[in-house]
Parts: C-alpha cells; structure tokens; sequence
C-alpha cells in the first residue's frame, strides 16, 4: 500500500514525464514536514484533490466566458478593478478564496442542508448547481451578483434568510426557508417585486438554473422543464414553480449562457451538455403600477432521490407552510439556555447561532458545513456537541456520543479519520463532559467499555517513539493533527488532548466506583504529564524562555495558538502560567490582525473559532481583552451572523474552508456563554468580565435555563443609578458549589444580600449559593 501513497504516485508521474530535476523539491517538501512519518489521511487527500480539479474546471470555464452571470465570487475575484481581485498567472487551479461565505440552511431532524451565498444564490444539493432570480427592464438585467448594493438579513427568532436589492424603480426582496413537508426537506423561496417609483413599470422576472455554486463549476449535463411546472436536473426532479413560466429557455455551454437570449422570444425546454455547462431560465413577463407587487414561488427537494414527483403538483400554500415552519422552530428554540445582553446585536447573536448550530446537526453526526466540509471530523464535532450540549439540547448531544463506539476500532481508536491522534481524548473528554452537564450516570456507565479501551490506547501510542532521550520522548507519534498547526509533528495539542482522555478517563471510572481502573489510569495521567513537562523543558533550553510551542522542534510561529487548548477548554493549566502568558504574548506581538488571530499555516488567513479560543484564555485570566475579541469577531460577522473557517484580512471575505464554519459558530456561543457565567473548580463565576457600560442605568443582562456542572443557571444583573442588583433562581440538581463569586467592574460601597448587611469584599463577592438577591451599593 505504499506504492499507493500520495507521495509515491506523485514520485512515479514525475518519473513517467521524465521531470527527474524535480525530485530534489519533492524531497525537501516531505522532509520539512515530516510527511513520510505517517501517511496523509485519505479524506483531505480526497478533499484536496477534487478542491483542485474543480479549481482548474473553473479556470478554464471563466476566463473565456466572462459574459455569462456568474456568482458573487467570481464577479469579484475575476474583476481587475475590484480589490478581490487574484491574478491567474501559471495556477491552474481557480477557486473561491476572497469571498468563501454562506449561510446553511435545513429543517429540523432532517440530514438535508441547503446553502445561500451572500447575494441570494441557493445551492440546494451537496455539491449542485444553483438557483438565481434576475430581473429586467427595457433598459438592462438586474443580477443580485452584479449589484452594487445588496442586502441579506436573518430573522432574530427561525432561520429564514430575507434578500433585498433595487432593480431600477423595482424592488426585489425574497425569503428562503427550508421546511419539512410530509416527512421531506423542501427549500421554499418566495420573490415579491414592489415597484417603488411614482410610474407603472414592465419588467420581466426569471428563475435561473446555474452549472455553479459558491466553490466553483458544479455540471449540468441535462436540463428539462416538464408541462407541470418542474425543472430536472441531470434527470432529477429538481424545482417547482409558481405560477407557469411563459417563457423557457435553455442552452449549453456551445452557445452561451441563457442570459445571453434574454431579448429573444423562442423557447427551448430542454439541452444536454456534453460538457456539464447547462443553464436554463424561467420568464415572467409583467406590468406594475406604482406601490403595486407580484410574488413568484420555487419549491425545491432537498432530497431528489426521494422525491414523490406528484407531492411536488399538489398546492402549495406559501403562508400556511410558512407558519408551519415558524412554529416549529419556535418550539424548539424554546428550550434550552437563554441570554441577554445590553447590546441588542449581541444578543441577536446569540440567538441566531443558537439556531445555526442545529444546521451542524446530521443525526448521528456532526458536521463543520454543508459543502466543503460535509464528513464529520471528529475535531469539529467534539465542540459542537459541547456547545449543544452547553446550550441545553443534551437529547441531540446524547444521540452523537452514543454513536462514537460505532467508528472506534478493535485497538480503542476512534477513527473518524487517519492520523487524529487527538481523537480518543476528544471523545472521551465529549462523553465526559456530557455526564458533568447532565448527570446522566446510566449512559456513562453504557460508554464505560469504550472510554477505557481509547485511553488504552493513548497510553499504548504514546510510548512508542524509539529514542527515549529525545524531545519527544513519551509523547504521541508524529502526525498531521489539526491540519490547521502545520506540517506534520509532534503536536503538544495531541498530547494535551490526550492527557485530558486519561484523566477524563480516571474520572469516569471514580464515577462509577471502579476503583482500580481509576488509579491505574490517574498513573498513566501522572506519568503522561511529567513527559510532557520534560518535553517543554527541554524545548525552553533551545528557546532560551518558557512558552508553549506547537511541537518540541518548532520556534514561535502561529501553530502555538493550538498549545492553548492546556487553558480552554482543558484546564490543565492556569491561565497564570508564566509559559501561558508568554505564549500569549508572543501570539499578540506577530499575528493578531486587530484583535483576530491570524493563522499563517494553511488557512492564511484571520480564524474565527482561534480568535475566540484566544478570548477564552483572556477570560480565564480575567484580562478584558476577552471583549475586544468578541467585539472584532462581531464586527466581522456576516450579515447573517455567520463567520468562515479564515476570512481575508484585505477583503473580510471568507478565504479558507467552509463558508459557514461549524466550529467557530459552537465558539461564539460558549465564548457567550463563559462571559455570562463559568465553572472554576467547585465555584460559580458571574459576570467574570462585567463591563462598566454594560451597568448604565436600565440595563440588564439575564441567563436563563442554562446548564452547568452545578444544574441549571438563571441569573439576571440590573443596573440602576446607584446600584446594581444580582438575583439568583439558580437550580442546583447536580450539586451545590461552593460557592458564587460575582465580580464586578467596581468597588461596591455596601452590599447587602436578601436584605442583610454583607462585608464588602473588593470587585470580587463572594455569596452563598443560597441566597436569592445581592444588591451592590455604588
């Protein structure tokens, strides 16, 4: 299976085209990153690949077609004049690296996602073509792509998107959510046009079927529209609209784009393109008079496979399916945790990512997005499940964690994918994490066998590197670890990771009385530490100071950010740590862009989910930089309040990954979360980082039905003139902490606590988890 290998396949086409002067560079690539230690998994070398091939596809179908429509990205990025601009040169490979942003969309215990690209473009099936709507006057055609000003908007309270965009005196606006209908996912658009000048106005509407989607060239090789109504794509029922089309046209990549007959009157309702490059539109003709509007439907399967061609003919009721949708997900977003804030976007937020986290939800996995990254990574899901299950939805939670023995082999390795050494800690830090939220003894107790058997196998592999002098003595093997830290290596987040599994492990076991599991495993933790610790020590004589680098062989570079997770959300170290603050420091000096952290390994670009992991160690060190952070990340956010795995520093449009990123929208909602309340040992922290503008009179700030290691949290802060009150209605049916420290942005001049006087005890109180009402005197 060597021969097999990346590296050896590329090693023999090299050898075939006689390009022997390029072994050398080949070399030196695998030795700097240490490829030959271990394999490149399978799954990004399959990601990797088609990313390029569709880059060199997108290359070659744009450059000499630029009078087609094309979408957002493309408009920008293939435009000389626009900042977004990237010349071709001698890459072959063209993909989206300026504006890599959407939001997803899909229903409720449904697998089916859609996506939205920034400018309304809706991508329905993994992958797939596209749906767009253009408008006309006697003038010109109106393309949401090519417009100058555009809006998109979320509804505070369910996921339905709202696009607006001026087409001379009309007024475009639609709405798109996705809603379960007879046990399918449909995506439901409706476009109104609202003339909004002072004179009638023709125009002419269409829908448009696109051969693309926000990541490039996506193949049509056969387009129909049918007598009912339907369009199919590639023989697959596709959309359904609303009232008949008096016009349909489509063409192939030969003749150009349908938007290239716009003007003409015949009708083609059907081409096949040998090339994939077919494109169709639906025209409506009409005539309005001044403040008067007209609606236009599609309905679109998420799932064409199965679906019932004649369910799709049956009428449809735009408003009676949207309630349907309303109320069902205002049910669900009636459980679980709630805050509120005094800056109302903050809070709009956290509501919206509250929601955008069930998009992440497939069932029995999790998934980082919907088009790049539609497999599950253990990685990514480990957070979103934490924030789930953070979040008060422990049922949905439950149904991942169950699902991991399922992926984990014979040897106690959970493989979600090759070479994650840090899988079996993440897992077992996941099953752990959702018994301290929950309580739940009986399903830890169910997991028991599979969490031993991954921390066995920790312990097994991080023996065996040959040279018990070296650096990396002790540790877990080299590898590719979160692609994001750099070549592959011996990673201190794996081994963070890892050491967390064993004493995760441990824990578990004293939960359940197993008394000899958990001192062998508290040994192995034990031990696993103090290789760790000589590891680092070692690598402080090189570095002349104590920090955390990425690995042992590797100065400061951006990769360290990953060594953070020993602070958040691991704990194994304090905040206070000389080494941490260095680290921290040394990040802040080279790649803060702002107050976001620019990662330079592979995503090159400003991360979301580290800039807010960074966050959480300013939280845990009470520094107040933790609400710059959230500031910046705010400000960056999308209109939909979505963030991409990186986005550009120049552009601020999405550069790296997926366009919605799992990940970072989990972060954002613990990052919330955590400067609400935390734990900290046996202790309840309020308002760790209370600001003074968050106390002007008439605020508050409220968490509501809120998990916690303790039961669940609900506090509300007021502030008046010349105090501030704390009342606590916390429910402690985990156990009771010890105590509750609330800290304030003052020094109170008294304090009195259910109406007793209390000593005044500095910035930082500490109450009673009894007592109901604090009141802070300023």
């Amino acid at each position: 299976m060597k021969f097999l290998s990346p590296l050896n396949l590329l090693s023999q086409a090299l050898r075939f085209y006689e390009a022997e002067d390029c072994h050398e560079l080949l070399n030196a690539a695998t030795r700097i990153g240490n490829l030959e230690a271990k394999p490149i998994p399978r799954g990004l070398v399959t990601l990797g690949v088609k990313m390029h091939l569709r880059g060199a596809l997108n290359t070659m179908a744009v450059q000499c077609n630029r009078d087609w429509v094309w979408p957002y990205w493309i408009e920008r990025q293939f435009n000389p004049n626009d900042k977004s601009f990237i010349p071709r040169s001698h890459a072959l490979s063209h993909m989206n690296l300026t504006h890599r942003n959407w939001t997803i969309l899909g229903a409720l215990g449904n697998s089916h996602r859609c996506v939205v690209d920034p400018r309304g473009l809706i991508t329905p099936w993994y992958d797939g073509w596209s749906l767009d709507f253009w408008v006309s006057d006697p003038d010109r055609l109106y393309t949401p792509a090519r417009a100058e000003k555009f809006k998109q908007r979320i509804h505070p309270r369910f996921p339905q998107l709202k696009n607006h965009f001026q087409a001379g005196e009309l007024r475009a606006q639609s709405r798109v959510f996705v809603v379960e209908i007879d046990g399918s996912s449909y995506v439901v658009e409706r476009v109104r046009l609202v003339n909004s000048g002072a004179k009638p106005r023709d125009f002419k509407f269409y829908f448009s079927i696109r051969p693309y989607n926000p990541e490039g060239i996506s193949l049509i090789r056969h387009l129909e529209f049918l007598e009912n109504r339907i369009w199919q794509v590639n023989d697959l029922s596709a959309v359904v609209l609303t009232p008949v089309p008096q016009r349909i046209f489509c063409s192939d990549m030969k003749h150009g784009d349908v938007s290239l007959y716009l003007d003409q009157k015949q009708t083609r309702r059907q081409v096949t393109c040998e090339v994939g490059m077919a494109t169709g539109l639906a025209e409506y003709m009409g005539s309005l008079g001044p403040s008067e509007r007209t609606d236009y439907l599609a309905l679109i399967p998420l799932d064409p496979q199965k679906t019932d061609l004649s369910r799709l003919l049956r009428p449809f009721d735009y408003e009676t399916v949207r309630r349907t949708f309303k109320r069902a997900w205002e049910k669900k977003l009636s459980e679980g945790a709630k805050l509120r804030f005094p800056d109302k976007k903050l809070t709009h937020s956290f509501d919206v990512n509250r929601a955008h986290l069930h998009m992440f939800d497939r069932g029995l996995t999790m998934t980082p997005g919907a088009l790049t990254y539609n497999k599950c990574w253990l990685r990514d899901s480990a957070f979103m499940i934490h924030a789930l299950d953070k979040l008060g939805f422990h049922h949905q939670a439950e149904q991942k964690v169950l699902y991991f023995p399922r992926q984990q082999k014979r040897n106690g390795y959970f493989a979600f994918q090759e070479g994650e050494w840090d899988a079996n800690g993440l897992a077992i830090w996941t099953i752990v994490q959702h018994y301290r939220l929950t309580g739940n003894r009986e399903l830890l107790r169910q997991l028991y066998s599979s969490v031993i058997k991954g921390a066995n196998w920790i312990e097994q592999n991080r023996h065996k590197a040959r040279q018990r002098t070296s650096l990396h003595a002790g540790l877990l093997p080299a590898g590719l670890s979160a692609e994001h830290l750099g070549p592959s290596d011996y990673y201190y987040w794996d081994n963070f990771w890892g050491l967390a599994g064993l004493r995760d492990a441990a824990f578990a076991a004293g939960i359940l009385e197993k008394r000899e599991d958990a001192e062998r495993l508290e040994h192995f933790a034990s031990d696993y530490r103090k290789s760790i610790e000589r590891s680092l020590t070692r690598s402080d004589s090189r570095t002349g100071f104590p920090f955390l680098p990425a690995t042992p062989y590797r100065r400061i570079d951006s990769g360290a950010i990953g060594s953070l997770c020993a602070v958040y959300p691991l704990g194994l170290f304090e905040a206070s740590d000389p080494r941490v603050l260095n680290t921290v420091r040394l990040l802040e000096e080279r790649f803060l862009i702002g107050d976001g952290f620019f990662q330079n390994h592979v995503h090159s670009g400003v991360n979301c989910y580290l800039s807010a992991q960074l966050g959480q160690c300013y939280l845990a060190n009470g520094n107040p930089r933790a609400w710059q952070v959230v500031k910046y990340l705010l400000r960056h956010a999308s209109s939909t309040f979505t963030w991409p795995e990186a986005f550009h520093p120049i552009t601020l449009g999405g550069c790296m990954g997926e366009g919605h990123h799992g990940w970072a929208a989990a972060e954002w909602a613990l990052l919330l979360r955590n400067l609400m309340f935390y734990e900290k040992g046996n202790n309840l922290v309020v308002t760790p980082l209370l600001q003074d503008a968050d106390l002007k009179p008439g605020n508050a700030l409220t968490v509501s039905d809120a998990p916690s290691y303790f039961g669940r949290i609900g506090i509300a802060v007021y502030a008046g003139k010349k105090e501030v009150v704390l009342e606590i209605a916390n429910d402690y049916r985990l156990a009771e902490p010890a105590a509750i420290h609330w800290r304030l942005p003052f020094e109170p001049l008294s304090v009195f606590i259910d109406d007793k006087l209390h000593p005044s005890s500095g910035h930082d109180l500490v109450v009673s988890p009894k007592a109901g009402r604090v009141v802070a005197r300023r």
